[in-house]
């Protein structure tokens, strides 16, 4: 069960009290909010101005790799700067290639594929209590005691160039765990618990700090597991107590929430919506799709299979608890388990699971990290967000074991011989450790690694033609790639750009490039970021900081307009548009030029500060701390 409180809370006492309830003068609250394991990390790193202990990153999505190794060669490095691993997780074989030819390089760590995901290297070898780590997005260390900050390509080159993060202030959000689960309930339902009770609340600015008399009744496992399910809320990060680091009470929160383990029940999660598995069991009609899940003539509602899966679903207790829950009952459908790492596989062999497992009908594969598997299975015993069906492993443990009729593990049988796990460390002997022994005149061939297209500094004038006008005020949309006209941002004009600005003559000292217009902002800002070639963005609704600051780092000038009215072969000239930025106007009068004709718009600025009118008068991150080095 979990308990949010809207307010600010103290941990004293060895237990959470509400600020309003608590009696704290001021300056006992000040000393109060030191106490929190949250400040003393951040304050031990920097505070607002932080400096991370090593970073690392997920390297299967080829964009995020392209855009950290990219940026490297773009602005001239000699190789990582700061203690970097490569975790290659299910990445394709070119990723793979890549991120270990970079960590050669360029003196970085490497983790191959199948060796474990990256947030259980971390769990297991990687992270220590009180560091702080930069970290891809959703990896995440905090029940080690560490705490993992999500950074984008650009953070992670910044960290490279020594510069520090810069931080606002972040509420710190303590999570008291109470209790121990009772058989049947796992770690999965506890993350699910949390999620469903921050459905309608934002936390994306926030901290959460695990602590309390409960965490002690949760295995390394279990926490990992619920540590990576609540960074799905979207929060800033997360840390939990360890066994001998702990917040000093007391200790003020500015909100709290309570877990109490004893009384957490069997969850489901089905198309995003999280229900108690007796809410579920109990509704008239399946909010699922009939090939997740059929109900039968008597009311009973079947699974014809499951995925006990990587990351958050294979540990070593899942599997092994589902091993123990199906003996003697063969599995009648298509079950299937997938270790998280190579130590658990090994672990699960030398215990004799893997054969159980295979005794009752389940199919076991080697080490999988990768999404692709939930196309496979009918339903998920993974607590992975892609997953079309999320539920405890103990759940689908018994489903199972009953023919497939869904069944809460709650009133089941009691395990009481289940083994105990202990990292192999032999099974991480293939990890490359070179951070700081770069091989600089090492030859690669990698198709994955190529510098960005050339930040150049804004010119004086700009032509810009749309490339993209998406999601019109009238409903209707429309997207391509930018043409090829040329290499980089800018381009010559064509004789079709010639025949639509007709009488018209732009100064001379005007560059021809790209502009994408858009009603809602999130709609393009990843296809911009991705092409890095757009000079200008307009969007009718308003940016967030995160967006302003990726399409300024890709030199990208965000513009704001009261309607979406473009066409797509439609140019724009801004005419003193570098001298605009410089003086920090907030609008500016631009021609629109279509079909030979010419009329004065209108556009706002988009929020700037004086870093990011910098980094566009420079073309982007790349083209001014390039030109800064030299």
């Amino acid at each position: 069960m979990v308990k949010v409180i809207k307010q600010g809370v103290y941990y004293q006492s060895g237990k959470i009290e509400k600020e309003s309830q608590a009696f704290m003068t001021s300056d006992k609250k000040e000393n109060a909010v030191k106490n929190t394991l949250s400040y003393a990390i951040l304050k031990a790193h920097g505070e607002k101005a932080l400096i991370f202990d090593s970073l690392l990153s997920d390297v299967s999505s080829p964009d995020y790799n392209y855009g950290i190794l990219s940026g490297v060669l773009s602005l001239g490095l000699d190789g990582f700067t700061v203690p970097y691993t490569l975790a290659a997780g299910g990445a394709d074989v070119l990723s793979t290639r890549s991120s270990y030819e970079s960590a050669k390089k360029f003196g970085g760590n490497f983790v191959p594929s199948g060796v474990a995901s990256a947030s259980y290297y971390l769990a297991d070898c990687g992270a220590k209590k009180g560091e702080l780590i930069m970290t891809s997005f959703g990896v995440s260390a905090g029940a080690c005691g560490a705490m993992c900050v999500p950074g984008s390509d650009y953070d992670f080159l910044s960290q490279f160039l020594r510069m520090p993060y810069p931080l606002e202030n972040k509420e710190v959000v303590g999570v008291f765990v109470k209790g121990k689960l009772r058989r049947g309930v796992g770690a999965i339902d506890v993350g699910l618990s949390f999620l469903k009770a921050f459905e309608e609340i934002d936390v994306s600015d926030k901290i959460f700090e695990f602590f309390g008399t409960g965490v002690t009744n949760l295995s390394m496992e279990s926490r990992v597991l619920i540590d990576n399910i609540v960074r799905e809320t979207g929060c800033f990060a997360t840390v939990w107590e360890t066994e001998d680091c702990a917040p000093v009470q007391p200790a003020f929160y500015d909100g709290g929430v309570t877990i109490d383990l004893t009384r957490t029940e069997p969850m489901i999660s089905v198309a995003d919506e999280i229900f108690t598995l007796e809410e579920f069991l109990s509704a008239e009609e399946l909010p699922c799709d009939p090939d997740l899940l059929c109900r039968n003539e008597n009311g009973e509602i079947y699974l014809n299979g499951g995925l006990v899966d990587g990351m958050l679903g294979g540990t070593f207790e899942n599997i092994a608890e589902f091993a123990e829950l199906l003996r003697g009952a063969k599995a009648e459908g298509d079950y299937r388990v997938y270790p998280v790492s190579r130590s658990v596989l090994k672990a699960l062999a030398e215990s004799g699971y893997l054969s159980l497992l295979s005794e009752e009908g389940v199919s076991v594969g080697e080490v999988a990290l990768s999404n692709d598997l939930y196309d496979a299975a009918t339903a998920c015993a993974v607590a992975g967000r892609y997953a079309p069906l999320r539920l405890d492993v103990r759940t689908l443990a018994v489903s199972a074991s009953l023919g497939g009729k869904l069944t809460s593990a709650l009133e089941y049988k009691e395990i009481k011989r289940l083994k105990k796990y202990a990292v192999n460390e032999d099974t991480y002997s293939s990890v490359y450790l070179g951070a700081g022994k770069g091989e600089k005149e090492m030859k690669t061939e990698c198709d994955y690694r190529y510098a960005f297209p050339l930040q150049e500094p804004l010119p004086k004038n700009l032509i810009t033609r749309f490339s993209c006008v998406y999601g019109v005020d009238e409903g209707e949309s429309d997207f391509s790639y930018p043409e090829a006209d040329g290499e980089g941002r800018y381009f010559e004009a064509s004789e079709k750009i010639k025949k639509t600005l007709g009488d018209f003559v732009p100064d001379e000292n005007t560059r021809y490039s790209y502009a994408v217009a858009s009603v809602f902002p999130d709609d393009i800002c990843g296809e911009v970021c991705d092409e890095k070639m757009i000079s200008v963005c307009i969007a009718k609704e308003a940016y967030s900081e995160e967006e302003i600051k990726a399409l300024v780092n890709d030199g990208t000038i965000p513009f704001l307009t009261d309607k979406i009215a473009f066409k797509m072969d439609e140019l724009l000239y801004f005419e003193g548009i570098a001298e605009a930025i410089k003086r920090k106007e907030e609008r500016i009068v631009v021609k629109l030029i279509s079909k030979r004709k010419t009329r004065d718009i209108v556009l706002n600025f988009a929020p700037l500060t004086e870093e990011q009118r910098k980094l566009l008068l420079a073309g982007g991150f790349i083209g001014y701390y390039k030109k800064k080095r030299k």
